[in-house]
């Protein structure tokens, strides 16, 4: 599954850079609330907010030229209020 279709804020121009830097052969990178205000939201069915704590490791490059990766979410909702 696309990482876009499960965190549509990846498509960000800032945040699709860093992701792309993974696959690029960076380090993993990490969206977390705790330590920088940059995070990817996830908003419920109910519409409430989530504050996770994401890292982005890239795996594999596939033969059509796409990658996968291993992606960990943590919901950190109740540290971060």
């Amino acid at each position: 599954m696309p990482l876009a279709e499960i965190f549509p804020d990846m498509l960000e121009a800032g945040r699709r850079a860093r992701v792309e830097q993974v696959f690029l052969g960076g380090a993993p990178t990490i969206f977390s609330s705790q330590l920088h205000p940059d995070m990817l939201p996830l908003k419920l069915r109910n519409g409430e907010l989530r504050a996770l704590h994401t890292t982005v490791s890239a795996l594999t490059q596939t033969p059509d030229g796409s990658f996968e990766a291993l992606v960990v979410v943590r919901d950190v909702t109740s540290l971060a209020t």
